[in-house]
């Protein structure tokens, strides 16, 4: 301790202090939105956290500083890839599902197509951009920095996705007539 009373702490410890202070909320963060919005828990995120805490645990016990910064190395893999994982597969699912809806809108509503990609609304461009940032996020996957880069994706096509976005309300006009339609035939075959 200081003439202050403040503990000053070891290399280790001071890097476990910034895993925990700095990296664990963001992992945190990751997982709750992960059950969330996908309603469902990953396993591999809690096998991330226990590998993470094993080697912290580890390293508290080690008086070898090699095999110290090693521990600290995979402790800061594993609170990593417990960030970054859940959401990439958040990202992912929901590009896939904006993705079906807008193609959904274009055969349906028969929106022409401008070279190869289609352009309605905006909507081609902020899906290619969301696409982008995933391709970005998986390039930068073993830093921090792919959790803001999936994270972006996420929250486009979600907006895309939104229950007020034309997209949607195409594909429930539809389903409303597909089902106005299906009434008046079985009201029909039950007449004749």
């Amino acid at each position: 301790m200081d003439s202050k009373g403040d503990r000053s702490f070891s290399e280790a410890e001071s890097a476990v202090l910034q895993l925990l202070r700095d990296d664990y909320p963001k992992a945190r963060e990751a997982v709750i939105e992960l059950e969330v919005y996908s309603r469902t828990r990953s396993k591999k995120a809690v096998y991330e956290m226990r590998d993470f805490l094993d080697h912290l645990h580890r390293m508290l016990m080690e008086t070898d500083p090699e095999k110290v910064r090693g521990h600290i190395f995979e402790a800061r893999t594993h609170i990593r890839r417990c960030v970054v994982e859940p959401m990439e597969y958040l990202a992912e699912k929901q590009f896939v599902k904006a993705d079906r809806l807008y193609r959904w809108r274009i055969l349906i509503f028969g929106i022409p197509f401008t070279g190869s990609v289609p352009q309605p609304a905006g909507i081609g461009p902020k899906l290619i951009e969301a696409q982008r940032l995933i391709a970005k996020g998986r390039a930068a996957k073993t830093s921090l920095d792919a959790y803001g880069d999936f994270k972006q994706s996420f929250q486009m096509t979600t907006d895309l996705c939104a229950p007020a976005n034309p997209l949607r309300l195409g594909l429930g006009v539809i389903t409303l007539i597909l089902a106005a339609v299906a009434a008046t035939l079985t009201i029909t075959r039950a007449l004749h």
